[in-house]
């Protein structure tokens, strides 16, 4: 059987260059980011599939061993200068760095096909130890069946490429000891996982001493290819159906048994198998059909996969840069926290200089920095003036002027005591207006701080450790600048009134100026002059001693304190705005040195700790794990895009 297959290879394919470049791509793995034109042969366990496999690719398996039955085995046939056959182990994609590694160092060659007759069983054994694989010769094992892939790769001048993969064999019924529920899970599982993508030629082997209808690989062909163009039923020992007659042939088997090409060749002439249609019957018509389907369908899979490959690379290099440059060593996370570090002041400057032009993110008015502080600082001074005092003052342009001042005591005195004589009742508000809009700023710098942090720095993770980080440091200045409000409440209202502004003593004399005038305005009376044309407003002298004269004690001391607190409270409220904003906003929040966007620099990420910064920039073991995904995928890939030029 074997000499049979190795002098009908060379008529199977009809692109051998395209099916060699499949091939390697298989090598490389690509197969578990696309699906690969391929032959897989499917069935039950001892369903004759290693005669199969032995009549089309010339590699003869042992029979009456299970040794080939926990993993796939995958023959790929190369055409070479030299006749040789090499054993190796691809591993499966669930396999760890060090398995993968591990796996990847196993290679027997061997010259050929007999030599790899006698050395087969030794050399399964040494593949069940690699893959783990649990066996009387290899008690230590963990598994029943693995995903890794045995292949056996067959070259020489006369091979035509040619792959085809062995599944293990589906079971019903579990062996104490050796299989279980799980078992019989992960290997419907696993041919499940070959026989579903629509690049994959299905040949399900069916013995004939079975019921068909009964079969399970039926039903799961028909599931993933329900037309049926890409499965092809092959009937397996038809030497064990009994005649009519009564006469039973008994030829190969997966027992042990070899059926010679003679007694196939007798076989098949005899009725009823003789009035079967030939390109249906024996090694050869199968050969031909898997050289029509298998051709076909590589032929239109090339260019969609040239395409998909391009198009998985390109996907598999942005989800690579989203991630950012690798932060594993010091190092690289110092790096990558200076950088962000770096875009965040550029940011923070660009918000206060109101360049708002110059990037995307200020469209949102939450990024527009320095106009929502100075918009909460005029409306802060709007208010303030409009409504910080505790009480009116006595306007001089009022119809009553000479209206009394509230009375804070009464004790006898022979004047009215001036309420706020020290400050403190007419600046009761201070505090609680000054409080309020200095919180108001803080929240717009801190909404501006988190939303920056957000644009600079993708990585969730990074970014919510940072913030963990610098948020008590942050809290701090924010609380200090609250604190200053606070002192220079206090010192408004706690410490005596002075000023060296010249604009008190210029308010107060106009105050004093509008009052006199408004009392005087009353006694004014019209004096004709000849040599003037109109008449003129006088005021005798005698009125305006008599209105400075006879004004009463209290009233007289009453409207000078007034108008010394009233000059005094506007020169201190126009003073404590301005330092509100100089030294609270401007300099504690904005832009100073202890600033709290100041806080975030390339200098505070220079001073941490190897620890704190392996804390803020290393990455998590899921970004390592997805890196190192991703970049194997890349690689593998680069490969396969290369390979399909």
């Amino acid at each position: 059987m074997a000499a049979l297959a190795e002098t009908q290879q060379g008529d199977l394919l009809t692109s051998p260059a395209r099916l060699r470049k499949i091939d390697l791509l298989r090598d490389k793995n690509i197969g578990k980011y696309l699906p690969l034109p391929q032959l897989v042969a499917v069935g039950d366990q001892s369903s004759g599939k290693s005669s199969l496999l032995e009549s089309l690719t010339g590699i003869p398996f042992p029979r009456g061993q299970e040794l080939c039955t926990r993993y796939a085995t995958q023959i790929t046939h190369r055409r070479e200068r030299t006749n040789f056959i090499n054993v190796t182990i691809i591993p499966g994609p669930g396999a760890s760095p060090n398995e993968r590694e591990e796996l990847e160092k196993y290679h027997r060659p061997v010259s050929t096909t007999s030599e790899l007759y006698d050395k087969l069983p030794t050399i399964l054994l040494e593949v069940n130890q690699r893959m783990g694989i649990r066996t009387p010769q290899n008690p230590s094992g963990t598994k029943t069946f693995s995903e890794d892939v045995l292949k056996i790769e067959k070259c020489g001048p006369n091979e035509d490429y040619l792959t085809v993969i062995d599944v293990p064999g589906i079971f019903r019924i579990t062996t104490n000891n050796v299989t279980t529920e799980t078992d019989k899970s992960m290997v419907r599982n696993m041919v499940q996982k070959y026989i579903r993508d629509d690049q994959t030629i299905i040949l399900a082997v069916l013995p004939c001493v079975v019921d068909i209808a009964t079969q399970e690989i039926l039903a799961l062909a028909e599931q993933y290819d329900p037309t049926g163009q890409r499965t092809l039923g092959i009937l397996t020992k038809p030497d064990l159906l009994r005649e009519t007659a009564g006469k039973m042939f008994r030829g190969g088997d997966d027992e042990g048994n070899v059926f010679g090409d003679n007694e196939r060749d007798i076989l098949f002439k005899d009725e009823p198998r003789c009035t079967l249609p030939p390109d249906r019957l024996g090694v050869v018509a199968l050969r031909q059909r898997l050289q029509h389907l298998l051709g076909d369908l590589t032929g239109k899979a090339f260019p969609k996969l040239r395409s998909e490959t391009r198009h998985l690379l390109y996907r598999a290099q942005e989800d690579l840069a989203r991630l950012g440059r690798s932060r594993q060593t010091m190092q690289e996370q110092q790096q990558f926290l200076v950088n962000v570090a770096s875009e965040f002041q550029n940011l923070v400057r660009t918000a206060l200089n109101a360049d708002y032009s110059s990037c995307a993110v200020f469209d949102d008015d939450k990024f527009r920095l320095i106009t929502n502080v100075l918009n909460a600082i005029e409306e802060f001074r709007t208010d303030f003036i409009s409504s910080a005092h505790t009480y009116e003052f006595i306007r001089t342009s009022d119809n009553h002027s000479t209206v009394s001042l509230p009375r804070i005591a009464d004790d006898g005195s022979p004047f009215e005591r001036v309420p706020d004589l020290d400050g403190v009742i007419q600046t009761c508000k201070w505090m609680a207006q000054a409080l309020y809009y200095v919180s108001r700023v803080i929240y717009k710098i801190h909404e501006f701080l988190v939303n920056a942090l957000e644009v600079v720095c993708s990585d969730k993770r990074a970014r919510e450790e940072l913030l963990s980080r610098i948020s008590e440091d942050v809290v701090t200045r924010y609380e200090t600048s609250l604190q200053q409000a606070r002192f220079l409440v206090n010192v408004e209202r706690d410490g005596n009134p002075y000023t060296l502004n010249g604009f008190f003593r210029r308010k107060l004399a106009e105050l004093q100026s509008r009052r006199m005038e408004k009392e005087l305005s009353e006694k004014k009376s019209t004096q004709f002059d000849k040599s003037k044309a109109n008449p003129a407003k006088v005021i005798s002298m005698e009125d305006v001693q008599s209105t400075m004269r006879d004004k009463d004690d209290g009233k007289y001391i009453a409207e000078e304190v007034h108008d010394l607190i009233k000059s005094y409270y506007e020169v201190a409220r126009d003073r404590f705005i301005d330092n509100i904003y100089l030294q609270i906003i401007t300099h504690h929040l904005v832009s100073g040195e202890q600033s709290p966007l100041r806080l975030f620099s390339e200098a505070w990420v220079l001073g941490l700790a190897q620890e704190r910064l392996d804390a803020i920039a290393g990455e998590s073991s899921q970004t390592r794990s997805q890196r190192e995904r991703l970049t194997r995928r890349i690689q593998d890939l680069s490969e396969a895009v290369a390979i399909l030029r």
